[in-house]
């Protein structure tokens, strides 16, 4: 995290994985003397205990490399695995052709990262009754971060691996055999636990809190939920909440409007502007992962560093030195068929793709990786300008990760609208988004209340949100045959040859170690047994 926001420094890993402010370090107690019976005291041991669990937001790499954006786009139809060869990581080459491998690092190192959050969550929830607050408010602000952590760590756990235990207090080690809980009761904890903080969290922060969860991030988050969970699971009952609220189109509609015309959000006026890391934290970021070029850990450890390790695996292969671009690992490959569905004019396409062509006629030398297409990631790739002058390098890009963007909650809210039947509205949210990207003189398409006009608004999707994880879970959400047609390509060879598996329902499989240390009472998802 940026150290100008949720500055952090390692106090002591455990059971309990705290982090202190660096600023106060020296005045801490000194490390042998901190258990957990004695730290949840005072606030800045709540603060602390905040932190711990914010923390894992940023753990891309805990076992193999997994950046959650990085796997949904290999997921999606908008990029490969690439890499080196097909044996550099081979785990995130079989998730590319949807062969995943229940014995992988990287399915395990996702399931662990969204655990340990959710941990770290019910863990001060428990405790921070203990704990002495002066500050007013500051216990309830808390306590709703907290449940908004939690919810998000759960909703990427639900939506990668569908049956997961849902665990809401801290477990003994002997409570190790946790049922799998059925998807639409997980996804009622999340609305529950967005709700909650919804109605606690201040509707902005200052700047030295950036990072920091708000009102309108919850709100947005909810909506998102809500448009995976009402697609994906569109047999079951709309999600109701633990105080009795209906999570339903209507809800959902409210939020994305109280979103748009009461939150402090707008469009940047250049959308390439958008990805610099001196624009971070912009007038558009409604929820944004910090990371910093604080070391801390090191290729042994790597979550104990703050960059953003998605950045390196973008970048392109042994780039030489007469360029911007720093030399990169060449994951995540560009396909040409999302470069297609850009129209000429969309000032998007040059913002978020880098073309092999362009290096080639400036001189520029790269070495072709595995399922090399001439398209790589611009909006995260690794740039010279912020390469790390102490440490490992491609362990500390500081690049922020957008979760959210006020863009993306326009196109939802457009999205709602147009399932309320409300064209206007949903045309006048479609039409901010479209404008930017063509210039005040475009015509936008015409939208209509019916399937031709949701079309547009998820091609839209599509292109303002390219590269930034979103693709695969808004092809999921639209029904198995729609992921067939969208996510396989029989008609290519290898390694360009992708078979989407229906029968799995685009889940990953529950990695194998998990259902050994359950003594077999989690059952793994269909396709992979």
């Amino acid at each position: 995290m940026k150290t100008q926001n949720l500055k952090v420094c390692i106090l002591f890993i455990g059971a309990i994985a705290l982090f202190s402010s660096c600023e106060d370090f020296m005045d801490r107690e000194p490390l042998s003397d901190r258990l957990e019976t004695n730290f949840y005291q005072t606030e800045a041991d709540a603060m602390q205990a905040l932190v711990s669990a914010y923390d894992p937001l940023g753990w891309g790499a805990m076992i193999g490399n997994h950046p959650f954006e990085t796997i949904s786009d290999i997921l999606s139809d908008d990029a490969y695995a690439g890499g080196a060869n097909a044996n550099d990581v081979p785990n995130i080459v079989k998730m590319d052709f949807f062969e995943a491998d229940p014995n992988t690092g990287e399915l395990q190192g996702m399931w662990n990262r969204n655990y340990f959050g959710i941990y770290r969550c019910n863990l001060l929830l428990e405790k921070i009754d203990e704990i002495e607050f002066e500050t007013e408010g500051l216990k309830e602000r808390m306590i709703a971060e907290v449940s908004f952590l939690r919810a998000y760590y759960y909703f990427d756990l639900v939506r990668l691996f569908g049956n997961v235990p849902l665990i809401l207090r801290v477990l003994k080690p002997s409570e190790n055999t946790q049922p799998q809980a059925e998807p639409e009761t997980v996804f009622s904890q999340i609305a529950s636990d967005l709700e909650n903080a919804m109605m606690v969290l201040p509707e902005s922060v200052p700047d030295e809190e950036k990072g920091r969860i708000t009102k309108f991030a919850a709100e947005a988050e909810l909506v998102k939920v809500y448009l995976f969970y009402s697609g994906y699971y569109s047999e079951k009952p709309d999600m109701q909440t633990e105080n009795g609220t209906l999570v339903n189109l209507s809800y959902a509609v409210d939020l994305a409007d109280d979103i748009i015309e009461n939150g402090f959000y707008d469009l940047e006026t250049n959308f390439a502007d958008l990805f610099l890391v001196s624009n971070e934290n912009n007038i558009e970021s409604v929820f944004e992962i910090q990371y910093g070029d604080y070391q801390g850990g090191d290729w042994g450890w790597r979550i104990g560093t703050e960059g953003n390790q998605a950045v390196i695996l973008y970048g392109i292969r042994d780039v030489s030195d007469n360029s911007i671009y720093a030399p990169g690992w060449s994951f995540a490959t560009v396909t040409s068929e999302l470069v297609s569905a850009f129209e000429p004019g969309d000032k998007r396409l040059a913002a978020s793709v880098i073309f092999a062509d362009s290096l080639d006629l400036e001189g520029v030398t790269y070495v072709e990786g595995f399922q090399h297409t001439g398209y790589y990631n611009k909006k995260f790739t690794a740039l010279k300008e912020h390469n790390a002058t102490v440490g490992d390098r491609e362990l500390l890009y500081p690049n922020n990760y957008p979760v959210i963007r006020f863009a993306d909650v326009l196109l939802m809210g457009a999205e709602l609208h147009l399932l309320n039947s409300n064209v206007p509205k949903a045309q006048e949210y479609y039409n901010r988004v479209r404008l930017r990207a063509f210039g005040t003189g475009h015509i936008p398409p015409v939208l209509t209340a019916d399937n031709s006009g949701l079309e547009y608004i998820y091609l839209e999707r599509r292109l303002e949100l390219t590269g930034e994880g979103h693709r695969y879970w808004d092809v999921l959400r639209r029904g198995m045959d729609f992921a067939d047609d969208e996510l396989s390509d029989t008609d290519s060879e290898y390694p360009f040859y992708i078979e989407f598996k229906t029968v799995t329902g685009g889940l990953l499989p529950i990695p194998a170690q998990e259902i050994q240390i359950s003594n077999f009472s989690l059952n793994q998802n269909e396709g992979y047994n």
